[in-house]
């Protein structure tokens, strides 16, 4: 009698009701919309660690062009040095964060023969994707410095090889931060002496 009634319960029954079918599309949404937001978080990770490694790169590219030339490319030869006769590098790396994909790295030499500062800076434009430095900062960086965007000698730096503290405390505040949430605003930037 029990099994003849169970197979009448299950004719009856072939589907979910519209009420269970809501409550089926809410959760696969809720559980796409938590995916979707953590996995967007990870492609920014993967593209600092990208970015990161390609100024590394960049690094120790310029680091050889200084031991052969004696001197790190100027402002007007720019990266493109770096290509010459393809002896440091085949081509140079895209910033993964430019608007449009094929801006490379911005390179910034600084003209200082005292080492007080560095002597040059790579600079991505960070998730925000948009440049911090120098262009919105070009009067506060001339105001604590004490020289233009692209020259940066002050006689205030703590020891050699040290930044002087105001430029210190200029870049930090620049300089993207992840704890602030993915799009948080800064750049991303290694330098070198």
């Amino acid at each position: 009698m029990d099994l003849v009634r169970s197979v009448r319960v299950l004719r009856r029954r072939r589907g979910l009701s519209l009420n269970e079918m809501l409550i089926v599309i809410v959760v696969f949404a809720i559980l796409a919309s938590i995916f979707l937001y953590s996995s967007r978080g990870m492609v920014v990770r993967v593209k600092v660690s990208r970015v990161k490694q390609e100024q590394d790169t960049l690094a120790h590219s310029l680091n050889v062009h200084r031991v052969r030339n004696e001197a790190f490319p100027t402002a007007e030869e720019g990266l493109i040095k770096l290509l010459q006769n393809s002896q440091y590098m085949a081509q140079i790396p895209r910033d993964p964060f430019s608007k449009d994909g094929n801006e490379i790295y911005r390179y910034v030499p600084f003209e200082d023969e005292n080492y007080t500062v560095p002597r040059w800076l790579l600079i991505s434009v960070g998730p925000d994707g948009d440049i911090d430095y120098p262009s919105k900062n070009e009067e506060e960086i001339t105001s604590q410095t004490g020289a233009g965007s692209f020259s940066a000698r002050d006689g205030s730096a703590s020891g050699v090889g040290a930044f002087p503290q105001s430029f210190q405390e200029l870049i930090l505040t620049l300089t993207y931060d992840p704890t602030n949430g993915i799009d948080s605003n800064g750049d991303i930037f290694r330098w070198g002496y």
